[in-house]
């Protein structure tokens, strides 16, 4: 069946090829990124929902001038990410959750730290709820990205990683401005398919959002299923009108 498939495509003048080495670096969000904006640039990365800083350390390895500002409000695992931006002078970190309102909101405390948000559980009668059980609230400082890029004088974001726990579109419309003068380069997003967070948004919403600024969706990665096979979440990259001709050059 291939052969019948790759001599049909081939009378139609469409030549297959088979690139081992890229097939096996593909869907690896971290790579494509990589590839999309190139080892060697000095990129600014914005890691929104930064835990102990791992996924800074990360995006150094891929990306060896890269600058992160890492932001975390939860006050265990910024202890942790600062520690981190002592031993890492490309890390400036940040205690405060970002969101689209500046000033202090109510933050929910989990039974598994990686799951804290600003936003309250929702029961799934799976196996999520003991991840996401609330065991304590706390408050936290809230900031935006456009005023936080106002405040330091941050022209350009390369990489915009946001990890939230279904509270991306607030952290979205809080860099609104940036978005709207062509400022941001890529989004890194967890995506949803299902209502895990109380008044969260999902991917359409999140797709919805970026389209009014002609963000379009390269490609999904990390993609959970619960154990009826139904789609839960994972990550998506989102890229500007800026790397549409790379992408063109890649796919020629």
């Amino acid at each position: 069946m291939k052969q019948l498939l790759r001599n049909f495509l081939n009378k139609c003048g469409v030549e297959v090829r088979l690139v081992k080495k890229l097939q096996a670096q593909l869907r690896d969000a971290f790579i494509e990124q990589q590839r999309l904006l190139g080892k060697n640039t000095r990129i600014v990365v914005f890691d929104v929902g930064a835990y102990d800083g791992c996924t800074a350390n990360k995006y150094k390895k891929y990306f060896p001038k890269a600058v992160v500002y890492s932001f975390e409000p939860f006050k265990n695992s910024f202890q942790m990410l600062a520690e981190n931006a002592q031993k890492n002078s490309y890390i400036n970190a940040v205690n405060a959750a970002v969101s689209d309102k500046i000033g202090t909101s109510k933050f929910y405390v989990n039974s598994f730290d990686k799951t804290n948000s600003l936003l309250s559980s929702e029961i799934t009668d799976s196996y999520l709820d003991e991840l996401t059980k609330s065991v304590d609230e706390v408050e936290v400082n809230t900031i935006s990205i456009d005023h936080f890029c106002n405040e330091n004088k941050i022209n350009f974001i390369d990489v915009l990683k946001i990890d939230v726990q279904g509270n991306g579109l607030p952290v979205l419309k809080g860099a609104e401005k940036m978005f709207a003068g062509k400022k941001i380069k890529m989004v890194y997003i967890e995506i949803e398919f299902i209502q895990i967070y109380k008044d969260q948004s999902l991917m359409f919403e999140l797709t919805e959002y970026l389209d009014k600024f002609n963000y379009k969706l390269f490609g999904l990665y990390n993609l959970s299923h619960q154990k009826s096979g139904q789609l839960a979440w994972g990550d998506a990259i989102y890229y500007s009108e800026d790397l549409e001709p790379t992408i063109r050059l890649m796919n020629a």
